[in-house]
């Protein structure tokens, strides 16, 4: 897969910055809420005010929690294979992983390489929920991040 590919599955172009993505709203009811074990300090609290459950690039699908303000930009991001059912997934690092997840802070895209996702996914209600846990390193510290969400589809799944 090609770094464009990547970047345009996280919604971000190649300076790690936010791609304007139109999207529905969620409903109030809809979340996406992660815990970083120790604390991560580009994130102090992960509070997303932006929502994206939609096929960003052909054959997979974007789940995003992005906070973006004018002062900062962070995400978290799952991206899974277009065609998976609901079940529990590993989430590993390359191309021909069926789930990956990525933090993006400070200007730098963090890839897990191990975790695991919990998923249910609704066709008919084009809803999503999932919960996941997994772990990333910056700095030479390991940081676990755990999660759950549950989203409506906000574009082409």
């Amino acid at each position: 897969m090609s770094n464009a590919i990547l970047l345009k599955q996280l919604g971000v172009d190649e300076n790690s910055k936010p791609l304007p993505i139109k999207v529905k709203q969620q409903p109030e009811d809809k979340y996406y809420k992660a815990k970083f074990t120790p604390d991560f300090p580009p994130i102090p609290s992960f509070e997303p005010n932006l929502f994206i459950y939609a096929s960003l690039v052909p054959g997979s699908v974007s789940v995003i929690g992005r906070h973006h303000t004018a002062d900062d930009f962070y995400q978290i991001t799952i991206i899974i294979d277009q065609k998976l059912e609901s079940g529990t997934y590993p989430i590993e690092k390359g191309d021909e992983s069926r789930v990956r997840a990525s933090v993006i802070s400070a200007g730098g895209i963090i890839s897990s390489d191990k975790g695991e996702i919990k998923l249910k996914r609704e066709n008919i209600k084009e809803s999503i929920y999932a919960e996941f846990d997994f772990q990333i390193e910056s700095g030479g510290t390991s940081y676990k991040v755990e999660g759950r969400l549950e989203l409506r589809a906000t574009g082409p799944l």
